[in-house]
Parts: structure tokens; C-alpha cells; sequence
């Protein structure tokens, strides 16, 4: 408390609902004591959890939702519905750590004989293979409200990450993320980019973020958004000059953010 006492603004940063540790409510104690402004209220950033986005993002014109459901170790896995393919990960996991597609119920029942954990979230599995053979994830930061976009990763498998998809050694991909990344409601269209504009605004934070997909009608498919969005600089600006534009970008806006809140206070 008394390293905080005479701060101008908190920033919480506790972002992952699913793996608290039950902290929140430590947090929003301190915050009730502290009676400084802050960003990113704890009270909001509970609305984020995987399991909820049909509660704040489901009425989004041009936003595909998957569903979402949990599966505890006890529950029997025979009665789990497998009518359609899902991919199943930890409670709280990041970054593809042990994230699988299953289709089978062996797929399930392997999976389970080798993941050492008692609660996970099952998520609806939407094939968003493009025309051209590629799946592509688009990362969007949020600041303020408002949507900026950070990378595009283009991979030939459905499990994509921005590091699994070896950006740096395909000009055709870096061409087409500095596209994105130069003019995104260009790339996204009217009725995708209002889509993004509605999930910031819904999430209501101060900083948070956005994966996502398009589907080949148009549609966005939604990958996750909450307050775990990591933004970095560390590819050299000789191999993507692009990215040392767009990046500060989001540094710089997270700086004004920052100093109109403390003005307005």
C-alpha cells in the first residue's frame, strides 16, 4: 500500500480470469483503499473470461462467436458431445500451451491421459482456412477504446501463432501484414471493422486486446479478446520496418491515454 500511496494513476494488471489465484479481490481492496483512478477496473476485467463472450460480444452484427464450454477431469468423458470437431485447452492457458483440436473421442481420451489438469474449456472449432490455403490470425491492441492494429500471422496450419508461422522468411507474408497493419479497415472492409469497433468498446477497457480471424464470407471469427495482449518490438526494423511504424504507435497511444487521465483527475 504505501508504494502506491502516492501514485497519480494505478494500472491493474492482473488480466487472466481463469488463473486469478484469487487475487481479484485483493486487488479491488487495495484499489478501495488506494481511492486513486485506475486503469483497467477489476470489475471489468471479470466480464473477459472465454466463457463470456456470448454475454458481451453475442449480438455483434459480423461477429462469429464459437461456443464455449468447461470440462472438469471428474465429469465423464463419455458424455461429452463430439457431433463436431472442438479444441480443448487448459483453464487459463496462453500461447497454444497444450492446446489440441479433438475430433475423436480417442483424440479426447489421449489428450486426457496426458494433460495434468483438472479443469478446462472446450471451444467450438470453425474452419477458417482461406481460399488461398492459409490461416491467418489478425491481433488487435485495444488502448482507450479504440482498436489498433499490432500483427498478422499467416500460417499453413490452424494453429497459429506469430512465431510458428516464420514471418521473417516469407516476403509475400510481411508484404501482406504491413497492408494490414498500414490500412486494417481497408483490408477488413465497412461491416468487419465495425465488428472490431464493437468488441473494444463492449470490453471497455483501458488496454486490452483482440485475436481474431475472417472467415470467407466476410464474417469475423472470434479467437479471444481480453487484457493478456502482449506488445513487443524485438524483430529488427532491417526485416520489418513496418512493424518499428506500427508498434510506437501503440506506445504512444498508451502514453496519451495515460496523461489525460492523470489531467483529468
Amino acid at each position: 500500500y504505501s508504494e502506491l500511496a502516492d501514485a497519480d494513476l494505478i494500472f491493474n494488471t492482473l488480466g487472466e480470469v481463469e488463473k486469478d489465484g484469487g487475487h481479484s479481490e485483493t486487488v479491488r481492496s487495495l484499489l478501495a483503499r488506494l481511492g486513486k483512478p485506475v486503469l483497467n477496473l477489476p470489475d471489468r476485467i471479470a466480464c473477459t473470461g472465454r466463457d463470456r463472450v456470448h454475454e458481451l460480444f453475442g449480438d455483434i452484427p459480423g461477429l462469429v462467436l464459437p461456443n464455449v464450454r468447461w470440462l472438469s477431469r471428474d465429469q465423464p468423458v463419455d458424455l461429452v458431445d463430439l457431433s463436431s470437431c472442438f479444441l480443448i485447452r487448459p483453464a487459463g492457458a496462453h500461447g497454444g500451451a497444450d492446446l489440441a483440436l479433438i475430433e475423436t473421442p480417442v483424440d479426447l481420451k489421449q489428450y486426457l491421459a496426458k494433460a495434468p489438469y483438472d479443469r478446462f474449456l472446450l471451444t467450438d472449432f470453425h474452419d477458417f482456412k482461406a481460399l488461398d490455403g492459409y490461416y491467418r490470425k489478425y491481433r488487435f491492441i485495444f488502448v482507450d477504446r479504440q482498436p489498433l492494429p499490432y500483427h498478422l500471422a499467416i500460417a499453413d496450419s490452424w494453429l497459429v501463432h506469430y512465431w510458428r508461422a516464420e514471418m521473417a522468411f516469407s516476403e509475400w507474408k510481411k508484404m501482406e501484414e504491413e497492408v494490414f497493419l498500414t490500412d486494417w479497415r481497408n483490408v477488413f472492409g465497412p461491416k468487419s471493422s465495425a465488428a472490431i469497433d464493437h468488441v473494444a468498446s463492449r470490453m471497455d477497457l483501458d488496454y486490452g486486446g483482440m485475436d481474431c480471424s475472417v472467415l470467407r464470407n466476410g464474417d469475423v471469427l472470434f479467437f479471444e479478446a481480453n487484457a493478456c495482449m502482449l506488445v513487443h518490438l524485438d524483430d529488427e526494423e532491417t526485416n520489418f520496418p513496418y512493424k518499428h511504424q506500427a508498434v510506437p504507435r501503440i506506445r504512444d497511444a498508451v502514453t496519451r491515454m495515460i496523461r489525460n487521465r492523470i489531467a483529468r483527475e
